[in-house]
């Protein structure tokens, strides 16, 4: 038995649906599978042939209409009877699998360019990363400077604060010309 299914949508290709559609297709053991896409009226179209017995063709088509890829947008899923000639599932596997490997290869030299250009930025954030470090280094030093300054100016301050007021001095010195004069008075008291 034959089966044509046509998926219709805004986004059925380049999402992985093949390949989907070809992992069941491997675990139902069809006897043949092929999978296309095509683009008519700017819809995309995935067309798929199977080959198979009648349960393998009902559980195929139950899959179909239950599972799609995550990222898809289907409008449309529709089924007929086909009559051509179904490639054997082992001939498109090889087929795909090229397929998706130099896809992957695609994938994986822009992932490098992509890498490369990153690398690039990176060096360019690090060398501006180094000037900052040189700039706060100079910064650093400035107010290690600064916290001296700071330093002698507050010991000044504490040392001008630990001095008498000048009605203190006066008030002392007033004191010690009192003492000198009775120690003067004394001495004259003395001789005389």
């Amino acid at each position: 038995m034959k089966l044509k299914t046509r998926i219709e949508g805004i986004k059925v290709h380049g999402v992985g649906y093949r390949v989907l559609l070809l992992d069941q297709a491997l675990a139902l053991d069809l006897a043949g599978f092929s999978a296309r896409n095509k683009t008519e009226d700017g819809s995309q179209i995935l067309l798929v042939l199977i080959e198979g017995d009648e349960s393998q063709i009902a559980e195929f088509r139950h899959f179909v209409e239950s599972k799609k890829p995550a990222t898809s947008e289907v409008s449309c899923i529709s089924f007929e009877n086909y009559e051509g000639t179904v490639e054997s599932l082992g001939s498109f596997a090889q087929k795909i699998y090229m397929n998706q490997l130099g896809t992957g290869i695609d994938a994986v030299l822009r992932i490098e360019k992509t890498q490369e250009c990153m690398l690039g930025k990176q060096d360019q954030m690090l060398d501006k990363q180094d000037s900052m470090l040189e700039k706060q280094d100079s910064v650093i030093s400035i107010l290690e400077d600064v916290k001296e300054d700071t330093s002698a100016i507050r010991s000044c301050i504490s040392a001008l604060s630990k001095e008498a007021t000048l009605e203190e001095k006066y008030e002392r010195l007033s004191r010690e010309i009192m003492e000198i004069k009775v120690s003067l008075l004394e001495i004259k008291a003395k001789v005389a």
